[in-house]
């Protein structure tokens, strides 16, 4: 059975290209385009790792991976956190929030998947 991955991004190209590389790559991924989809939508799919922007239209990624922290339900699953601000502070912030992990964009996509195997075995 495959691994489930939920998407959380706004930036449509990107999304789409990541969801099409991860599928690639046998996953089976879920989008997100607000925090607050995030939420509804880690409930339905239960996926096994969040992919999680931090610039969004509602919530700030890093307040998103905070709240998915304190529900049992997602408090275990790895967060990595994708995102153009990727400077000292920001990645500071993510590991406060709780991120598993931290990636800037331009996305190292080969870097992404290794590390997902890491955690997905």
């Amino acid at each position: 059975m495959p691994k489930r991955i939920l998407i959380v991004e706004d930036e449509l190209d990107f999304l789409e290209l990541l969801k099409f590389r991860l599928e690639q790559c046998n996953y089976e991924v879920y989008s997100a385009q607000t925090g607050l989809a995030a939420f509804d939508m880690a409930r339905q799919c239960q996926p096994d790792a969040i992919l999680l922007d931090v610039l969004l239209p509602d919530f700030d990624g890093l307040t998103v991976c905070d709240n998915l922290r304190r529900f049992r339900a997602t408090c275990d699953l790895p967060v990595i956190v994708i995102t153009a601000v990727a400077n000292d502070t920001t990645r500071e912030l993510a590991r406060i929030a709780g991120a598993t992990d931290f990636f800037g964009k331009p996305l190292d996509f080969d870097g992404l998947t290794a590390r997902l195997k890491t955690l997905l075995p």
